[in-house]
């Protein structure tokens, strides 16, 4: 039922920014886009900027819970320990974590590294398989990250 309103209403949807008050129709979703600057851990004075998306559905599907897209330009690897911390402290339904194109033909070595330090019990973790065919510029999807129902984990 709740797959096939998404799908419905996939094309309709409208996003509401941050400031803005509505109650929201069933079906929809509200997202809170909000741009992020952190220190650069290697060259003082320098900031890194990624973007988080928020977005929460409507009161129609409730088991879908809230999801958090993480579009990362550059530096992942720098920002691995930060997505722990939202991972641990935060109970999200899902997870998504999109890298730009260009960054993610930069990984190759790290992806490994960069998984075993985002893991945690509490989560399933999938790797996106990605084709070759974007743009450099283009947000690509790198992990979906899904929540465990209390009771069942990993490890």
């Amino acid at each position: 039922m709740c797959k096939e309103l998404e799908n419905s209403r996939a094309k309709g949807m409208k996003r509401f920014s941050q400031n803005q008050t509505s109650t929201l129709p069933s079906g929809s979703r509200e997202e809170y886009k909000k741009i992020v600057y952190m220190s650069h851990p290697l060259i003082p004075g320098e900031k890194m900027k990624y973007r988080l998306c928020y977005t929460k559905p409507g009161n129609q599907c409730p088991e879908n819970n809230e999801i958090l897209r993480i579009e990362i330009s550059h530096d992942l690897e720098n920002l691995v320990h930060y997505i722990r911390k939202i991972l641990d402290y935060h109970r999200f339904r899902r997870l998504r974590i999109y890298v730009k194109y260009s960054e993610f033909l930069k990984l190759h070595k790290e992806m490994e590294k960069i998984h075993n330090d985002m893991f945690t019990c509490n989560y399933s973790f999938k790797f996106s398989f990605i084709p070759n065919n974007y743009r450099d510029d283009e947000y690509v999807l790198l992990y979906e990250i899904e929540g465990i129902k209390r009771g069942e984990h990993y490890g």
